[in-house]
């Protein structure tokens, strides 16, 4: 509501208008998106990360405390997790900007994972536990920071929000 443009006064020209400066909005609406191959494979990668991070994150309490965890040790550990998630949002942003991104998502959406192969291969002590939250909310902060940004990357801005809004089902529903 309050950062949208300033409409230009009419005696102002193109010229001295910061709008002036911004490249044009480009992008396909959502009928043409969901023709395009990149619609359904990043939908596809948005349905198998909930899958795991969705159904591991609200029983991982659960998991630490049947495993012998103190709950007070087991929060400490969740804690770790809500620490992964900002850690996560960031580091991809980072890494996106600097590389390609469906190997950045690759990378991070193989962290569920590791996270579930952690707490059944390995004994689940502290140390293991803390790995497995930790890969855990990495990928859990990275994947929707991952979707704007392929969305708007592969299909433009000027229909983001509907062709955003029509991967996002994927994640919605194996959510």
């Amino acid at each position: 509501l309050f950062l949208r443009d300033k409409p230009m006064p009419a005696s102002a020209t193109a010229d001295d208008s910061e709008a002036a400066t911004r490249a044009p909005a480009w992008g396909v609406d959502r009928p043409e998106a969901i023709r395009n191959y990149r619609f359904w494979a990043i939908g596809c990668a948005l349905t198998l990360v909930p899958l795991a991070i969705v159904g591991l994150v609200p029983n991982f309490l659960p998991i630490l405390t049947d495993a012998g965890f103190s709950r007070e040790l087991a929060a400490s550990i969740m804690a770790s997790l809500g620490v992964a998630v900002i850690a996560g949002r960031l580091t991809a942003g980072f890494l996106v900007d600097r590389y390609w991104a469906p190997i950045v998502g690759a990378g991070f959406f193989l962290l569920p994972a590791i996270a579930i192969g952690i707490i059944l291969i390995f004994p689940l002590v502290p140390a293991t536990a803390i790995m497995a939250s930790l890969a855990l909310g990495l990928a859990l902060g990275a994947e929707l920071d991952l979707l704007a940004y392929t969305t708007g990357r592969y299909f433009g801005t000027l229909h983001f929000g509907r062709v955003f809004g029509g991967i996002y089902i994927f994640f919605a529903v194996a959510s």
